[in-house]
């Protein structure tokens, strides 16, 4: 499993570095990998974030990349990808999951 750090403000300043970085990423990677994009020194996640990781899911999907989220406990970045309903999309883990 690879993991790429997301941290600080995922916002429309950010938003574009991050997609390209995650896409490349993503095709970098053979059938059945995983991907996890660590959110957890994520301060701020905005609605384009929301947008950015489903597209990078869906990629994900269609590349048969497995891709999961890590993120903390609590917080506004956990509370945010609950209510757009991210976990029903893609696992939000608190820790990568042991190989």
């Amino acid at each position: 499993m690879q993991i790429e750090e997301i941290a600080g403000r995922v916002d429309a300043h950010s938003v574009g570095q991050l997609e390209l970085r995650s896409l490349a990423r993503i095709r970098s990677l053979a059938d059945g990998d995983a991907l996890a994009l660590d959110l957890r020194n994520c301060e701020f996640l905005a609605s384009l974030g929301i947008r950015f990781i489903v597209g990078a899911a869906k990629f994900a999907t269609q590349r048969s990349v497995r891709m999961m989220l890590l993120v903390p406990a609590a917080g506004p970045v956990r509370e945010t990808l609950e209510l757009a309903g991210i976990g029903n999309v893609l696992p939000l883990l608190e820790n990568p999951p042991a190989d």
